[in-house]
Order: structure tokens, then C-alpha cells, then sequence
């Protein structure tokens, strides 16, 4: 019995350092993508610090001004279950930086790859953070498609049974026109 009373403890501080050990786990991927994006950034600047026109200078500012942002108020935004008011504000904050026009004239495939990889460092931290949406939406693209077969099966049957109820119909008429011949 006391083996119970020491064993019962210790497995449940180990379940409650795995859970914690995995949302940092979570929390270290995300915050490395936006922080991924951010050094690439300053990176660019620094190897073209004299080339930059003004158009890639303000291009790669605002792409750093908004992962910045974006880290910063990380901590505020992840703790939050599925809150999509949320998400589409931070995308509105950034005013659609990823289709922006200023694509710059040096560095212009660069830029629209740090663009890129924000924005898809913004939707990997949100199916990150939401608990079950993916399981969701796979559940109802699952049940979608089940009802939808069912709706095509349905018919088909249909079409099966009313033809065979023609060919009995037809059958009983061709039996009555014997008897009666």
C-alpha cells in the first residue's frame, strides 16, 4: 500500500511535466518561425546596407516591424482557445503584408519569400494553438463526404428500386394478361 501512495504522486508530477514540457514544445516552434522571419529580414539588410533602395528598405522595415509585433505579443495571443476575432485582427494589424505591392526593386523575390514565409508562420501558429480544429474539420469533411455518398448511394438504390418496381409491375401485368387469356 505505501508503494501506492509513493508511486500514485510521482506519475502524476510526470503526466503534468510532459503536458508542460510539450506546450513549450509548441511555444518554441512558433515563436522560432516569426523569429526565423525576423533574421532573414535584418540579415538582408545588413548584406545590401548600401544597395537597398527605398522601396526594399521600406519593404523589408515592415516586414520586420510586423514580426516584431507579432513576437511581442505572443504571449498574449496564444493563450487564447480558438479565438478567430483575435487572429483576424492580428491579420488586419499587418494590412495584408504578404500581398503588399512594394515588392522592392532589388530584392524583390526575397522580400515576397519573407512575406510567404509570415504568413505561413501566422496560420501554423494559429492551427497551433487551437485545440482541435484540425480533428474538426476533419470530422466534418468526414461527415460531409458520408452524407454526401449516402445521397448518391440513396439515389442509385432509388433508381435500382423504381426500375425493379417497373419490372414487377410489368411482370404482374404480363401474369394478369395470362390468367385472363
Amino acid at each position: 500500500m505505501t508503494f501506492y501512495i509513493f508511486i500514485v504522486p510521482v506519475i502524476l508530477v510526470s503526466l503534468y511535466m510532459i503536458l508542460l514540457l510539450r506546450g513549450l514544445k509548441k511555444h518554441d516552434q512558433v515563436l522560432y518561425a516569426f523569429c526565423q522571419v525576423r533574421r532573414d529580414a535584418m540579415s538582408l539588410v545588413r548584406e545590401h546596407n548600401l544597395a537597398l533602395t527605398r522601396d526594399d528598405y521600406l519593404a523589408l522595415r515592415e516586414i520586420v516591424d510586423a514580426t516584431s509585433a507579432t513576437i511581442h505579443d505572443y504571449n498574449l495571443c496564444k493563450i487564447y482557445v480558438f479565438n478567430f476575432r483575435r487572429f483576424l485582427a492580428a491579420i488586419r494589424r499587418f494590412k495584408g503584408i504578404e500581398l503588399k505591392t512594394n515588392e522592392g526593386e532589388v530584392l524583390k523575390y526575397e522580400i515576397v519569400r519573407l512575406r510567404n514565409s509570415f504568413g505561413r508562420a501566422l496560420v501554423f501558429s494559429f492551427f497551433t494553438f487551437t485545440p482541435f480544429l484540425k480533428s474538426e474539420l476533419v470530422l466534418k469533411l468526414l461527415q460531409r463526404t458520408l452524407t454526401g455518398l449516402a445521397t448518391l448511394g440513396g439515389n442509385y438504390v432509388r433508381a435500382r428500386t423504381s426500375r425493379v418496381l417497373t419490372i414487377l409491375s410489368w411482370i404482374e401485368v404480363e401474369k394478369r394478361m395470362l390468367n385472363y387469356s
